[in-house]
């Protein structure tokens, strides 16, 4: 590839990532590790409800975890509501939850 067909390529994939939203690119969870962290998060509150401050603690190790920081937290919104419509994905979390956190 001759260098200026190599920059007018990188100057192009540059220009559409632009056009992504920030968020697009800052989480990679899949549905699993989305379902899975869902189930914990439901656990810690469960367990937590009641001690705010070491829920807090807990809910940012799990953040941790996973990889999400504070700057992917519009990226998690946007997850939680793209697997929130795939009717299959609730009940996945509900099961994972009940079997970590038994009442």
């Amino acid at each position: 590839m001759k260098p200026v067909a190599l920059v007018t390529t990188i100057t192009t994939f540059a220009a559409a990532l632009t056009l992504l939203p920030a968020s697009a690119l800052a989480l990679d969870m899949s549905q699993q590790q989305f379902i899975d962290y869902s189930a914990e998060q439901h656990c810690l509150n469960q367990k937590l409800w009641d001690q705010p401050a070491q829920l807090e603690a807990e809910l940012i190790k799990l953040e941790e975890k996973y990889g999400i920081s504070e700057d992917d937290l519009d990226a998690l919104d946007e997850l939680t509501a793209k697997y929130n419509a795939d009717a299959t994905i609730q009940p996945q979390i509900e099961e994972k939850a009940l079997a970590l956190c038994p009442r």
